[in-house]
């Protein structure tokens, strides 16, 4: 009977055109990436994650005993993003000088592009799932080229940010001998967001926003409302966490983070940069470095 009551709200909303757009909406357009600096010294890489996909980007090989793994935003690339909202405004994120900071700083980092952004394998974003084996598949391939780093700084911004806390998670149990530490910036919790973020992307009116959770859910294959959660994900985790999200965010209210952040039963960190939009968060580690170094050594450098 289930079936028969999906395959029939499947039909309708096919019909009506939801279940097209929001597939479309969940295909990241792909976005040239951009060089790194000459001044930086790197190898391009390759690697698989545990479904078969190949992922792309940048190792970069510092003086230090830390790996910083940079997880990027939906329709993002290792280097940043250009798009605009549906009001025409034009946003700009640029990851380098972030990576900049951190080669600065002597760190190991990957820089990858996630599933179906910039120049790696896969259609489709999952809102954090399974980019989060994206993650641990950077991981493992440290491993594989140094069995002695054992340190890892997991970095993730927005969808990156959701899927560094489910990485976290699978890594603690999977390899109980690293050390890890997690910054989450522009986090985000699906049933708080989609209310925002539907408008301030598409323009679509509130009234579809049922539908367009019933699309997703058919097309992903799980219930986002359910399982995108970060405060659930937070509760589960043991090593230390800093939450960054900015005062005026436009898909995540203060409110909404603080109440992910009340989750936590480890040490965790929340900042809320004051008077800054959703996008100021993006470029924290180029704005405020010496938090982001300070926080990262203080809890790896023992």
């Amino acid at each position: 009977m289930e079936q028969i009551k999906k395959g029939i709200i499947g039909s309708i909303l096919s019909k009506i055109g939801i279940e097209n757009r929001v597939r479309q909406s969940l295909i990241p357009l792909r976005q040239k990436v951009q060089a790194l600096p000459s001044t930086i010294t790197y190898e391009n890489i390759t690697f698989h994650t545990a479904d078969n996909l190949r992922l792309k980007g940048w190792w970069i090989k510092g003086n230090s005993d830390i790996t910083i793994i940079l997880s990027h935003s939906f329709g993002s690339n290792r280097s940043g993003w250009e798009g605009s909202d549906a009001k025409g405004n034009q946003y700009t994120i640029n990851c380098l000088p972030s990576i900049q900071v951190l080669v600065d700083a002597g760190y190991n980092i990957i820089a990858f592009d996630h599933r179906a952004c910039g120049e790696s394998e896969g259609e489709l974003t999952y809102f954090g799932k399974k980019e989060a084996m994206d993650i641990v598949a950077a991981v493992q391939w440290v491993g594989t080229k140094d069995s002695h780093l054992k340190k890892f700084a997991l970095i993730g911004f927005s969808t990156g940010a959701n899927a560094t806390l489910r990485a976290i998670h699978t890594l603690e149990h999977a390899y109980p001998l690293l050390q890890l530490v997690g910054i989450a910036i522009n986090l985000y919790w699906y049933e708080k967001m989609i209310q925002n973020s539907t408008k301030f992307f598409t323009g679509a009116p509130s009234f579809l926003i049922p539908l367009i959770k019933i699309a997703t859910t058919n097309i992903v294959g799980f219930n986002p409302v359910a399982e995108i959660n970060p405060g659930t994900t937070l509760s589960q985790i043991k090593s230390p966490v800093m939450i960054v999200n900015s005062e005026h965010d436009e898909i995540a209210s203060v409110a909404t983070i603080r109440s992910i952040y009340e989750k936590r039963t480890t040490d965790t960190e929340l900042i809320i940069s004051k008077g800054k939009d959703r996008f100021y968060a993006y470029h924290f580690i180029e704005k405020e470095p010496e938090i982001v170094i300070s926080y990262i050594n203080t809890h790896l450098k023992n």
